[in-house]
Parts: structure tokens; sequence; C-alpha cells
């Protein structure tokens, strides 16, 4: 559980494929990271690795779990933290996040 981890720093990695229609995908480990209200320009898909997520989406908050999809559409305006639970020393969330572009319809 990554509660548990002695990994006390944040840090993720950014990678932009162009074989798959650059396809971005950001790969994380985050204690404190808290995104303010934003969109994307295409689908997010969150998979949440260990750890949970919580996040505001549609009005509502959610909280994704290990092992857990996500799926945000495109302009759509949401948030997103590590889900903080009493009793824990450290809440955290380590996940995988692909971005997907729109591409024409031909």
């Amino acid at each position: 559980m990554c509660s548990m981890r002695s990994q006390t720093h944040e840090h993720a990695t950014y990678t932009c494929h162009p074989d798959l229609y650059n396809l971005e995908l950001l790969r994380a480990y985050f204690v404190t990271q808290r995104y303010s209200p934003h969109i994307h320009e295409g689908f997010a898909i969150g998979v949440i690795e260990e750890g949970a997520e919580q996040f505001t989406y549609r009005g509502a908050q959610y909280c994704a779990p290990a092992g857990a999809i996500v799926l945000i559409n495109p302009q759509e305006v949401h948030t997103g933290s590590s889900y903080l639970t009493s009793g824990c020393a450290t809440a955290c969330s380590i996940h995988r996040q692909y971005y997907c572009k729109m591409l024409p319809v031909k």
C-alpha cells in the first residue's frame, strides 16, 4: 500500500507517443499534489495503481480506489488529488493518466 511507502517526495513522468496518435501518458506518485478545476481537450483516462484518488466531476465528489479506471469526457471541468483518510500518516495515489486527443472523422 502506498501510504506505507518510505518515499516522501512526489514525482511524475510525462511521455507522448507519436506512433499512437500522440497519446499522452502521465505516471505519477502524488501525496499533496492537488489540481484545481481544469479541462482537457480530449478524453482523460485514469488508472489507479495504488492508494486512492479523489476528484470532483459534474458537481459531485468521487473516490477512485486502487484498481479503478476513471474516464473524464473532453472539455469537462474536474479536479484531482490523493484521497485523504483519517488515521493515515500519509495518503497518496500512484496512477497512470492517459490523454487521448480527438481525431478528425473522415
